[in-house]
């Protein structure tokens, strides 16, 4: 039996991926007259705000779950998410304090936290929940090393306001692949408009 490893997100637009990766290209050449940094960035196609992790799922699985998420956004009205500045993403302080992702941070949404909460409650995605915080995946360090971890700045913070319009939802697949993830969009379901 075939698994996709499966999320649903919102897809920017391409300028707006286009003026996120012009961004973090002129921060990493910043950085780079500074110190390297042990980051994989994502790339610019890649781009993506990820509202729900769904994991492994079946072929059969892919139907049930893009009808589920077709009914949700039909029932979701259009809005905009407004980003501000790049920071560090979550730190894992039973490891390290120091964080394992570069974020573009968004600010609070209530239109964007209900749909969020309406696709976690539609696909039973109980137990602990994290607060969900609205962000883009920008890079993230690929060292648990204290000599590497103590060369990272130790605070973070680089302007890049945007407004993105938000329209639709995607099923996505993530396919691991050796060097960077490709996603496929499986779905795209259209907001009431």
């Amino acid at each position: 039996m075939a698994y996709h490893r499966t999320f649903i997100a919102i897809n920017l637009p391409q300028k707006a991926k286009n003026i996120i990766a012009e961004a973090i290209s002129d921060w990493q050449n910043l950085l780079a007259d500074q110190i390297e940094l042990p980051i994989k960035w994502t790339l610019g196609a890649n781009l993506h705000l990820t509202l729900v992790f769904l994991g492994n799922i079946t072929d059969d699985d892919i139907f049930i779950i893009g009808k589920k998420i077709t009914q949700i956004a039909a029932s979701t009205e259009p809005f905009y998410l407004h980003f501000t500045n790049f920071v560090y993403g979550p730190k894992d302080f039973v490891k390290t304090d120091m964080p394992h992702m570069i974020w573009l941070k968004g600010e609070e949404n209530p239109k964007l936290i209900a749909l969020q909460n309406e696709l976690e409650k539609a696909f039973e995605m109980g137990g602990q929940k994290k607060k969900f915080t609205s962000h883009i995946t920008i890079g993230r360090v690929k060292t648990s090393s204290k000599a590497e971890i103590n060369k990272f700045p130790k605070t973070f913070n680089k302007k890049c306001e945007i407004t993105v319009p938000v329209s639709s939802i995607e099923f996505m697949e993530s396919e691991l692949r050796p060097g960077r993830p490709q996603y496929t969009v499986l779905l795209s379901a259209s907001f009431n408009i």
